[in-house]
């Protein structure tokens, strides 16, 4: 027995594989348990991956399958220049696309577990951009263990 949850684990090793991939904009995942952020705070790139959920189904008859959902958020500050925000916003639906095409049939390194799906809906939440003036969007990366 581990002295950690296996969904940290995944969660651990997702967060050390997207920090030594390469994407058209650099920046350091972290995990959070609550990614909310200051918007002076989201001057700088933010992804944060959280834990999210457990489900379990049988798998045979001595076997079950769990599938573990990590959340990967991608926020950052909308400049204040109108003329700039169309710009920024098609820089982060690019980076958002690489993260999603990464994560397509990602196996997490060490984690025992394997790709299931990666979900992305909404691309990206226009309340945040019209409220907060800030970009965010959420991906939803499913893998599986069997046991």
């Amino acid at each position: 027995m581990t002295d950690t949850a296996k969904i940290i684990e995944i969660t651990d090793a997702v967060v050390a594989d997207l920090n030594t991939a390469k994407f058209s904009q650099a920046f350091t995942a972290s995990r959070e348990y609550v990614p909310a952020a200051e918007l002076p705070d989201l001057e700088t790139l933010r992804v944060a991956v959280v834990p999210k959920g457990l489900a379990s189904e049988p798998a045979s008859r001595s076997e079950q399958a769990v599938i573990h959902q990590v959340d990967v958020g991608v926020q950052k500050k909308l400049p204040a220049e109108a003329s700039a925000v169309k710009a920024m916003a098609d820089g982060m639906m690019l980076l958002v696309q690489e993260i999603v095409t990464f994560f397509n049939r990602h196996t997490p390194s060490n984690a025992g577990v394997t790709w299931v799906s990666t979900e992305n809906d909404p691309i990206f939440l226009p309340e945040h951009f019209e409220e907060l003036r800030q970009f965010t969007s959420v991906l939803t990366v499913s893998y599986q263990e069997i046991g």
